[in-house]
C-alpha cells in the first residue's frame, strides 16, 4: 500500500518520459485505477486486485526503466518488480 501522495510525486518524474502510464494500484484510500496522459494523472475507486501494477509506454524505449527505478527506490522505497 502506498500513500497517494508519493505514488504522484513519482509519476511526476516519470511523466516525462512516458507516452502514457496506466494500471492498477492500492493505495491508502483504496484500489484505484491510475491512468497518466501528458501532464494529466487520473484516479479512478476499482475493485480489489490481487496486485498493484503499473505499465510504462516509454518516450525513449529503455533507457525509462533507470528513472523507474531509482526514483521509486528514492520515493517510496517499496519493493518493486520491473519488467521489460
Amino acid at each position: 500500500m502506498v500513500k497517494k501522495g508519493e505514488l504522484e510525486k513519482f509519476l511526476d518524474i516519470i511523466k516525462v518520459d512516458s507516452y502514457r502510464i496506466k494500471g492498477f494500484f492500492h493505495l491508502e484510500e483504496g484500489w484505484n485505477q491510475v491512468d497518466v496522459v501528458g501532464k494529466n494523472i487520473d484516479y479512478k475507486p476499482c475493485e480489489h486486485k490481487e496486485i498493484s501494477q503499473l505499465v510504462f509506454i516509454s518516450k525513449i524505449g529503455p533507457n525509462i526503466i533507470k528513472p523507474i527505478r531509482s526514483s521509486w527506490n528514492e520515493l517510496i522505497g517499496e519493493k518493486m518488480e520491473l519488467k521489460n
